[in-house]
């Protein structure tokens, strides 16, 4: 199995940098940079920072939402990049839950979402593109970057299997739901005319290794504290909300600090912690545990059809250790 390391350029660009530099030279597969407006520095500049470092992985937007940048903008930075890298960006998209929570806005509709990805890919394949009621002509610079849409339900997972090259699912500890979400991919290729087993099927989650699950979750409350937010987003989810638990992640929804998003140092882990919400958050998306407990879930994971593996790093209370470990849990 590949792995992806996903960082983001905060205050220190020499750490980020590093950090960045590091991950691929260890042996990490991707190369990701996270995109949160309100609490980080701009991906594009960050990953043209970045391009001359990475020698041997992917690297690219893990993940930006298309609601912030027009289509032609997209496919001009991806191209520059794909040349900065000899061909190896590649564009993680999502609907950005985060970035709207942290906006104050409202997700775009999967719909348009899958509008814009079909735009993108003719763009990126050096042909015209209908968008938004107009007519774009091929681009000069355009080169075929390859799509992968991130897809936490249903609806995401049909409109990667339609349009992208690829898709992100977001995982939790359920090999029964990852198994029901590649179904769901590929069902949507197969009704789309497309060759299912031509989507490339990656994943994202949190993941913390140490000598027991309770101190691996404690090791990444920052992180578990990012995943209340979000359930704002899904009815379905604040539904299977535990009612015991329902006032603690309204209250946690409404004391999230964005502007310390999945930061190590930062309020909104402490804040997990002392309402009792982080084996709820955990179920989200997490996979925490020792070793040989993650190394044998990855396993299953590849078996199941998963190429790659990527998880934050930045938030993690030692990163040197939290790279290792994972690599060591490689499959």
């Amino acid at each position: 199995m590949k792995l992806g390391a996903i960082w983001t350029w905060d205050t220190d660009l020499d750490q980020f940098r590093d950090r960045c530099r590091q991950s691929d030279e260890l042996g990490f597969d991707l190369t990701g940079v996270g995109d949160a407006p309100p609490s980080y520095q701009d991906p594009y500049v960050s990953l043209a920072l970045i391009a001359g470092d990475i020698k041997r992985g992917m690297l690219g937007p893990m993940v930006t939402s298309p609601a912030l940048r027009n289509p032609v903008a997209n496919v001009t930075a991806m191209s520059a990049l794909y040349d900065l890298t000899e061909g190896r960006a590649v564009l993680g998209l999502g609907a950005g839950n985060s970035i709207a929570y942290g906006l104050g806005q409202k997700q775009p509709k999967q719909e348009w979402i899958a509008d814009y990805i079909r735009c993108l890919r003719k763009l990126f394949d050096g042909q015209e593109a209908a968008w938004d009621g107009g007519t774009i002509r091929p681009m000069r610079h355009a080169k075929p970057v390859k799509i992968y849409y991130s897809a936490l339900g249903p609806k995401a997972m049909r409109a990667a299997g339609q349009s992208a090259d690829g898709v992100i699912l977001q995982i939790g500890e359920s090999i029964e739901e990852v198994r029901r979400s590649i179904a769901t991919v590929r069902a949507a290729a197969a009704e789309a005319g497309r060759d299912p087993a031509a989507i490339d099927i990656w994943a994202y989650t949190i993941v913390s290794i140490a000598d027991s699950r309770e101190q691996a979750l404690s090791n990444i409350s920052p992180y578990l504290a990012c995943n209340a937010p979000v359930l704002a987003f899904s009815k379905d989810a604040m539904a299977r909300i535990p009612e015991h638990q329902m006032a603690a992640v309204l209250e946690m929804q409404r004391r999230y600090d964005f502007n310390a998003h999945v930061s190590a140092i930062g309020t909104n882990g402490k804040l997990a912690e002392e309402l009792g919400l982080l084996e709820l958050l955990a179920s989200i998306k997490t996979i925490a545990g020792t070793v040989e407990s993650v190394k044998s879930y990855l396993g299953q994971l590849e078996a199941e059809g998963i190429s790659l593996l990527s998880c934050s790093l930045n938030g993690q209370s030692d990163v040197p250790a939290a790279m290792h470990n994972l690599l060591a849990a490689r499959p």
